[in-house]
């Protein structure tokens, strides 16, 4: 083996031994070959005449090396330029060999490379380096590489003296090959691609050379060819003749681009071809689009489509006549429907038509959202169109009407699956309506009556179309028809149990306990309790109406019954809204006829009598005579009754019809003629004009709350913002009803076209404002106000909360019961950005943890049975609930101790259950709440306020329990509380339990969900991804944020981030130290993953860790944690065992725990 030791070389004679090697190496072996050995040798001459001593040579062999370099280019470059026939040829020839050779002659320079060439660079150029320009020949280039500088050569020597015949000859070939004729492609693209490759080592303007020499010419030769040939195709081809040919002519040009250019030329050049054959003659495509479409030539708007898609001119000419065609065709389909079953008619035409040219957007328009966006507008304009001089469209009335059919039993057998797939087709239609609040009030009474009459035919469907109609609009929508389905429910339960009552009271034998209501009374008796503001129902006028004789001992047995059950409620009957089942024994056979409770008082009078006047009859039952009227008629135009229907007055005479005769045995009387149907439509619609006006001042008065001070056009923006996902309001309307407001004296107008909220309560004589002298805080707020307050009752309210239609008497019913209970109501959401009413959920029971944090209680099992009954909460939401004015102040009120706000709600709510009281939540007053996203009190000259009110509150009520709070909180236990004597000798006085009995039985499964002493996490640290060097890093992002990859910080301490997690004993995973936690809301494709406030209530934040696949599995959707490498996002995605992406590794795990706790679980 050669010593690697410095030695005296003759540079002359070492230069010669080394030069054929090089000359061989460049031209590829044109010169001589290099065996192996001598390719060996030649790294130690290289070194040696590196290192040699005295002197280094490694500057002159770099001279030396580019000298005959330099010569060996132009030498090549003489036989390229003089070979005029074949010069891409021998072109391609030399350049293949050098370029070669260039490569392995760097690899033999590796030396010099590292040890002259990037130190002299460091140097010489030290931070000011400039690139070498391809092109430039008056600036010296940088000492470079032995690979590079063999490519400068090339560049500088070739390239630059002969690339405009070289460009020449290419664009020649191209065009050759254009025409069909035969051109050698290896070559053309040989050339081509030198102008890239010769370049790459640089670091800036890789393509400059190219895109300058050789790109530009060729782009401009393109425009020019194509100019001219659709020019020459238009001459002689029609339209869609014309379509058809250019884009063979572009597809043949992108695979030409594909076989002859860089990448980057592939959209130059399709685009240079579009505006010549496609821009350039855009106003024939402009006179045929709006005849195709109208013809429905669907191959030719395809190719239309897919040719002025890519162009800046674009497709919005073509969106917008397809846009008018649709609504043209749906406006002459909906005025030319006739027929009585005219809301069927409607919507299945409007499905039909939306079906159809989905298919044709999807089949032709490759579902491009702006022709999708085309169609929804144009069925939005067919749906809301305004016909003759009615106050709304006529589709929602139809729309509910079609859904009335759908879901009212009828002879008509359908299957569960094809109704819901007719009501989700209808929801389609439902979407585009602007007057969904129209809708709503015809699609309630259409409920009404079939859950009255028992015409659903399933509740399933019922509740099935609500659903659908609250993801769309929200609660707020729904709310009235999801109680409404509760109320039902509850009478059902109430009948049951009415039975049982009933047979208390009647039965004497144990023996009777089974009787039947019939056998007991006399008559089937079912009875319906309906919450007064959630049905559309009103009572007659008349109320003196005489009960027949037979449904006075029911009813006064029912009351008796509620009255007990429920204390101080009072049922309102409605007698007009009732029905019975008749048997009619006077004919020649038995009829059972289901008619209203009116008619059926009237048909009872004559079991004494065979005729009677009109006059008689009122006498006899007491209803108002414009409602008899009414029932006489309907029964004798069922022919059970016989009269003079023409006229008919006090004495006109009613008689029984004695021949009546039907080939029915059982049916049902009407309650309601079709002229009365017609009026009932347009009352609701007046009626629904005027909601809306209540509605928008209510929306204005909201944000003028938020908000302060607003613009005039800036109010009307956001009243039109939050409206439409209810209706569509009008400027007018909306200005009429801001007059209206400061009319009220509730906004004031102010000179430069704003408007304040500006409520005088001087004026309101149920309302005052009391101001403190300093700012106290809501606390003292609270207590001053309740101080002044008259009521037996005390309401504590936020000033941001709304409250929802019906509030108040759920709200109140549980004090006047008992005085000592406390009601909080159920608090829906009010989004801060736009103040949409969102229902939060279907409840909970209030909590807290031990780091003092509200939390909830899943609900017990016994709420399901009375969904709509108050249940015991053990600890309040914040401060909104009502309490008995004397059990407030019994209690001492709130603790004036407490400062600002916060731990209120567990002072009150432990003070009323240990001190003899009780505390529930009523699921039927609901409010709103807007939750904001930032503290509005960080002005506040008070320190660690928080804290201090939370240890006055465990010092107090808390007993050893408090040190469990300390525990989490050092610094809480040194905190002083201040005075709590007066708070003490309270708790003595009254009697109050220890904190361990509320723990016992009030709170007794708070410890299963937060556990006093907190318990190891499965698994903790940083989670790695096995598929690649990345972490997740939730980098301290804000609830309801998305994260994903970043280097690890473990690998790479210079970084910031947060990448330590822990799998909690409650399964989920949350950034350690923080309350926020993985959760997964949808459960979509690629199913996103954000921050949430921690609940422990698993479901969207339960995961699991296989510690034998190293998956990360989401429990409830059985998808497993999964991340893109190049987006770095994570997401959650079916679970597969090969994907490596799936895989994750924490930095430490319990392995007892997790193993014990994967038995409980299954994943295929």
């Amino acid at each position: 083996m050669s010593s690697l030791k410095p030695k005296e070389i003759d540079f002359n004679e070492q230069w010669s031994i080394v030069l054929g090697t090089v000359r061989s190496v460049i031209s590829m072996g044109r010169f001589g070959q290099t065996d192996r050995a001598i390719w060996q040798e030649r790294f130690f001459d290289i070194y040696y005449l590196c290192v040699a001593t005295p002197d280094s040579h490694a500057e002159r062999l770099y001279e030396e090396t580019k000298k005959f370099l330099e010569d060996h280019c132009k030498s090549m470059k003489k036989d390229i330029a003089e070979s005029d026939q074949n010069m891409l040829s021998i072109y391609v020839k030399y350049w293949t060999e050098y370029k070669t050779g260039s490569d392995w002659l760097n690899t033999l320079y590796a030396y010099l490379n590292t040890h002259y060439v990037k130190k002299r660079q460091a140097n010489d150029m030290d931070t000011n380096y400039q690139p070498f320009e391809c092109n430039n020949d008056t600036i010296d280039p940088p000492l470079v590489e032995i690979g590079e500088m063999a490519l400068d050569c090339w560049t500088k020597i070739i390239i630059e003296p002969l690339k405009d015949r070289l460009v020449k000859l290419l664009l020649e070939q191209i065009h050759l090959d254009r025409i069909c004729e035969c051109v050698n492609q290896t070559t053309i693209k040989g050339v081509i691609m030198s102008f890239v490759d010769v370049c790459q080592h640089r670091k800036l303007n890789i393509l400059e050379l190219y895109e300058k020499s050789f790109e530009s010419p060729l782009l401009q030769a393109t425009g020019e060819y194509y100019r001219e040939e659709g020019n020459r195709c238009l001459a002689k081809l029609d339209c869609i003749q014309y379509m058809r040919k250019i884009l063979l002519l572009i597809d043949d040009e992108e695979f030409r681009s594909r076989k002859f250019l860089n990448p980057t030329s592939y959209s130059k050049v399709y685009n240079e071809c579009l505006q010549r054959l496609v821009c350039d003659h855009f106003d024939t495509f402009k006179s045929e689009c709006n005849e195709l479409i109208i013809k429905e030539d669907l191959d030719a708007l395809r190719n239309m489509y897919k040719l002025l898609k890519p162009t800046h001119i674009g497709i919005n000419y073509m969106v917008e006549k397809l846009q008018d065609n649709i609504a043209r065709i749906g406006h002459e389909k909906v005025q030319s429907l006739k027929g009585e079953n005219l809301s069927t008619l409607f919507v299945e035409t409007l499905l039909e038509l939306h079906t159809k040219y989905m298919n044709v957007i999807k089949e032709t328009y490759a579902n491009d959202p702006e022709f999708v966006s085309s169609l929804d507008k144009a069925c939005a304009t067919i749906v809301n169109m305004k016909y003759g001089n009615r106050l709304s469209a006529k589709a929602p009335e139809l729309l509910a009407h079609y859904c009335d059919s759908l879901l009212r039993k009828s002879s008509k057998a359908a299957t569960d699956s094809e109704i819901e797939e007719k009501l989700l087709s209808s929801i389609t239609i439902f979407k585009y309506l602007d007057d969904k609040d129209y809708f709503q009030r015809f699609y309630q009474k259409m409920l009404a009556r079939r859950l009255i009459n028992q015409q659903s035919i399933s509740i399933d469907a019922e509740e099935f179309m609500v659903t659908k109609l609250k993801q769309i609009c929200g609660y707020e929508f729904t709310g009235k028809l999801a109680r409404m389905f509760q109320d039902i429910k509850v009478s059902d339960d109430l009948n049951i149990k009415f039975l049982e009552y009933v047979r208390s009271e009647l039965s004497s034998s144990s023996s009777s306990q089974n009787q039947t209501m019939t056998n007991l009374l006399g008559l089937d008796f079912n009875i319906y309790v309906l919450q007064q503001n959630s049905w559309p129902v009103a009572q007659t006028i008349t109320n003196t109406f005489i009960l027949p004789h037979l449904l006075e001992k029911p009813l006064h047995m029912f009351e008796a019954f509620y009255g007990k059950k429920y204390s101080g409620r009072k049922l309102c009957w409605m007698y007009n809204l009732s029905n019975a089942e008749i048997r009619m024994t006077h004919l020649d056979r038995s009829y059972f006829v289901t008619m209203g409770t009116y008619q059926m008082a009237v048909l009872l009078q004559f079991n004494d009598h065979q005729q009677l006047t009109l006059s008689e009859i009122e006498e006899a039952i007491k209803i108002n005579i414009k409602e008899l009227e009414k029932q006489v008629l309907s029964l004798i135009d069922a022919k059970f009754l016989l009269g003079n229907t023409s006229e008919l007055t006090m004495n006109s005479v009613i008689s029984i019809n004695f021949d009546y005769k039907s080939k029915r045995t059982k049916f049902k009387i009407p309650l309601i003629s079709q002229k009365e149907a017609n009026h009932d439509s347009e009352s609701s619609q007046k009626a629904i004009e005027e909601d809306r006006k209540f509605y928008l001042q209510a929306v204005i008065v909201r944000i003028m709350k938020a908000r302060k001070v607003l613009k005039h056009n800036s109010l009307i923006e956001e009243v039109i913002t939050q409206s439409k996902q209810r209706f569509l309001p009008s400027i007018h309307i909306i200005k009429k009803c801001i007059e209206i407001l400061i009319d009220k004296q509730y906004l004031e107008r102010r000179t430069n076209d704003e408007y304040t909220l500006d409520v005088h309560i001087s004026n309101l004589t149920k309302t005052r404002v009391i101001r403190l002298h300093k700012r106290q805080g809501l606390i003292r707020a609270r207590l001053a106000g309740a101080r002044k307050a008259k009521g037996d009752i005390l309401i504590f309210f936020d000033s941001h909360i709304e409250v929802n239609i019906n509030w108040l008497p759920p709200l109140i019913e549980p004090i006047a019961l008992n005085y000592k209970t406390s009601v909080c109501p159920f608090i829906d959401i009010i989004k801060w950005e736009n103040f949409a009413y969102i229902a939060q959920d279907e409840g909970a029971r209030g909590a807290f943890d031990w780091n003092m944090y509200y939390k909830r209680l899943p609900l017990l099992s016994t709420h399901a049975e009375n969904p709509s009954e108050p249940f015991d909460n053990p600890v309040m939401a914040g401060g909104l609930f009502a309490i008995s004015k004397k059990w407030f102040w019994e209690l001492g009120g709130y603790d004036e101790g407490l400062e600002i706000w916060g731990g209120e709600q567990y002072e009150i709510s432990f003070k009323i259950w240990q001190c003899g009281g009780r505390l529930v939540n009523a699921p039927c007053s609901r409010v709103g709440h807007i939750y904001r996203e930032f503290n509005p009190h960080g002005g506040f000259i008070f320190n660690n306020y928080i804290s201090k009110n939370h240890k006055r509150v465990a010092a107090v009520w808390m007993d050893e329990y408090a040190e469990y709070i300390y525990k989490r909180d050092t610094h809480m236990k040194n905190l002083n509380p201040g005075n709590i004597q007066k708070q003490l000798e309270l708790r003595k006085k009254l009697e109050c339990k220890s904190f361990k009995w509320f723990m016992e039985n009030v709170a007794y499964d708070l410890v299963q969900y937060y556990p006093p002493v907190a318990l190891p996490p499965y698994a903790e640290g940083e989670i790695r991804s096995m598929a690649t060097p990345l972490c997740i890093d939730s980098k301290y992002a804000k609830e309801h944020s998305t994260f994903g990859l970043n280097r690890c910080l473990r690998d790479h301490r210079d970084l910031s981030g947060e990448q330590q997690f822990e799998l909690t004993w409650r399964q989920d995973i949350r950034p350690h130290g923080r309350e926020l936690c993985f959760d997964v809301p949808k459960q979509d494709k690629r199913a996103p993953i954000v921050l949430f406030t921690c609940h422990g209530m698993r479901g969207n934040q339960h995961f699991i860790y296989d510690i034998n696949s190293y998956h990360i599995l989401h429990v409830s959707t059985h998808l497993c944690l999964d991340c893109d490498l190049e987006s770095k996002i994570i997401f959650m995605e079916k679970c597969n065992q090969t994907s490596k992406t799936q895989r994750w590794s924490f930095f430490s795990y319990n392995e007892t725990l997790i193993v014990e706790d994967m038995k409980q679980y299954f994943f295929k």
